[in-house]
């Protein structure tokens, strides 16, 4: 388990987190690990991670670890970031609940519009991509 400490500036942990990924894969500057499984949820509005919509981080595929501001929560977040999330061996979304139908349909069925929908990047552009939804979120799936 990795402790995020939230008792300093929000950059300060972002930072550690990145730099303890890269020390933990051997990584040089500029290299992305490779997780063998990221394990994803995604919330009513499509994000993924701390990747709300239009966060500007959504496109940063260069980076590791990042920390975002959800206006919404009126809360700081340390997320992974795409580039990190698209370079893992398996990603595998798991998604509960009615609040969650909307968004699988969007994800799957709408234009691709990551700057709206952040987890289109990963189901899109990701690896050995698999999604498993509860009865309720599959609602408006077709067969």
């Amino acid at each position: 388990m990795y402790v995020i400490h939230r008792e300093v500036r929000p950059d300060v942990p972002a930072r550690q987190y990145a730099d303890d990924i890269r020390n933990f894969f051997g990584l040089g500057d500029g290299e992305l690990p490779h997780f063998d499984i990221a394990q994803q949820g995604m919330g009513p509005n499509a994000h993924t991670g701390s990747l709300f919509p239009d966060e500007p981080l959504i496109g940063d595929c260069e980076g590791i670890a990042a920390e975002v501001y959800v206006e919404k929560l009126s809360q700081w977040r340390i997320t992974l970031l795409s580039g990190a999330l698209l370079a893992a061996r398996h990603s595998v979304f798991l998604l509960t609940g009615e609040d969650q139908a909307v968004a699988a349909l969007t994800v799957f069925n709408e234009e691709y519009d990551p700057k709206r929908n952040a987890a289109q990047v990963v189901s899109h552009h990701g690896r050995r991509v698999a999604w498993s939804l509860d009865k309720a979120a599959a609602k408006l799936m077709k067969a």
